[in-house]
């Protein structure tokens, strides 16, 4: 079944690497290649059903709290992901997708950083796919960020507001008549916090595998009516028979809006 327009945006939280990794006697490190390799086949099965959108949850804010070990081990891991998908990017192999990272970055080292700059800007132009890779990701904070950015590029952009080396406004260069007190301000900040948020596709379809039944904190602002599909599965023996399962069951809900 070919999206008909309903279906634009599925996302993916990838769980049950670990468990999957124990149950087979195997490192936890080829338990992660084994769910890169299920990510990869994904990407080209949506893209062929005319999914314009993909988002894997692949690192969040709370999993550095991990041990130091299992740590370093998912940032090796994701470092190797991202050389061969430079590479595979310049030799034109990935021409049909269009490959983002959403997430702060800055905890990442500096290879990683150029990695994920130099994907960003050698992707096709004439890709059929958007993949969002969410690394170093929480939803809350994202929103908090937002709203602070936001915030600030308001009070910048009005001119005699200024702000201090402390990111706090000089209150003696607000002018009240001009401004009608906060409210030119905070009509902007709104304008500036929605343009940003909005600029991610809103999610139809989320999975997550793994057995359990919540969202950790992924995505908030863009869940507003997303179906949501949990399995039992874990990630690395995730299939493409599975998912559409899933798509043939999102196809048959019906989609109100709060209408």
């Amino acid at each position: 079944m070919k999206s008909d327009g309903n279906l634009e945006h599925i996302a993916f939280i990838m769980d049950g690497n670990l468990r999957y990794s124990n149950m087979q006697g195997i490192e936890k490190r080829d338990g992660y290649t084994a769910g890169i390799d299920v990510a990869n086949e994904l990407m080209i099965y949506c893209a062929e059903k005319g999914i314009r959108h993909i988002t894997f949850f692949a690192f969040s804010t709370e999993n550095w709290f991990r041990n130091s070990q299992d740590v370093n081990m998912l940032i090796s891991v994701f470092e190797e992901y991202l050389e061969i998908q430079k590479e595979q990017i310049k030799n034109g192999k990935n021409s049909r997708f269009r490959i983002l990272f959403r997430g702060d970055r800055s905890a990442f080292s500096a290879k990683a950083q150029l990695l994920m700059s130099e994907i960003e800007e050698c992707n096709s132009s004439g890709y059929d796919t958007t993949c969002t890779i969410a690394v170093n990701y929480g939803g809350r904070q994202e929103i908090l960020d937002c709203v602070f950015n936001s915030t600030l590029k308001a009070v910048n952009d009005c001119g005699d507001i200024k702000i201090n080396a402390d990111n706090k406004i000089n209150a003696d260069k607000i002018n009240i008549d001009d401004y009608s007190g906060s409210t030119h301000v905070a009509k902007m900040a709104q304008e500036n916090f929605l343009n940003e948020m909005d600029s991610y596709k809103q999610i139809d379809m989320l999975v997550r595998t793994g057995g359990y039944r919540r969202i950790s904190n992924f995505a908030l602002w863009n869940l507003l009516y997303t179906e949501l599909f949990f399995t039992e599965t874990l990630w690395p023996e995730f299939t493409t028979i599975e998912l559409g399962a899933m798509i043939d069951d999102f196809y048959r809900s019906k989609r109100k809006f709060g209408r």
